[in-house]
């Protein structure tokens, strides 16, 4: 309620006159990059970072969007970047086949694709020192998988289509940054 929500927002506004780390990258380094939704408070402060994409199957479809949240995070004082939650949003979509149609064949898939997901941040993680990723599902059991049924035609059934999987995740990227004291006097708020 208290905050802006704004949709492909520019990365050079987050990292402003205020919030920029001296001795980060240049605010030019951003150019014309958006972020698909940020959270700001009062309009200028960055409080939330989020990336959606669709039919992704591995991390490489995100990794993008990974380093551009990484790299505006990075280029925030300590005091933001701390605050600052990183969000890689996507949707996992397996279609059934001819062979694989039955909810046993499309829940295999899917969970094939998510492990391999689910292992991947961990790995990416561990090259980039400067943040924690953690792998998220917004389903739980089988939500999100349908599988071939019969379909009423007329006085009938008719096999509908193959069925298919399609499920939500996201990548949470934080800052591991500790939060300095707040500044008390204006001397203190120019060093920083």
């Amino acid at each position: 309620q208290n905050y802006n929500v704004e949709v492909e927002y520019l990365n050079r506004k987050m990292v402003n006159g205020m919030t920029m780390h001296k001795s980060g990258p240049p605010v030019k380094k951003f150019g014309s990059q958006r972020t698909d939704v940020a959270v700001l408070k009062d309009k200028i402060i960055p409080l939330v970072i989020i990336e959606v994409k669709i039919s992704v199957k591995t991390l490489n479809a995100i990794k993008g969007d990974l380093l551009k949240i990484t790299d505006t995070i990075r280029s925030l004082k300590p005091q933001y970047a701390s605050r600052v939650r990183g969000a890689s949003i996507f949707q996992v979509h397996v279609a059934g086949s001819t062979k694989h149609y039955k909810k046993e064949h499309l829940k295999a898939a899917i969970h094939q694709v998510e492990k391999s997901l689910r292992d991947e941040p961990k790995a990416y993680g561990g090259k980039d020192a400067d943040f924690r990723f953690r792998f998220r599902a917004f389903q739980t059991g089988d939500e999100g998988i349908v599988p071939r049924e019969l379909e009423p035609d007329g006085d009938s059934f008719a096999w509908g289509q193959h069925g298919h999987a399609t499920r939500f995740y996201a990548v949470l990227i934080r800052s591991k940054q500790n939060v300095p004291p707040a500044p008390h006097t204006l001397a203190q708020l120019q060093i920083s």
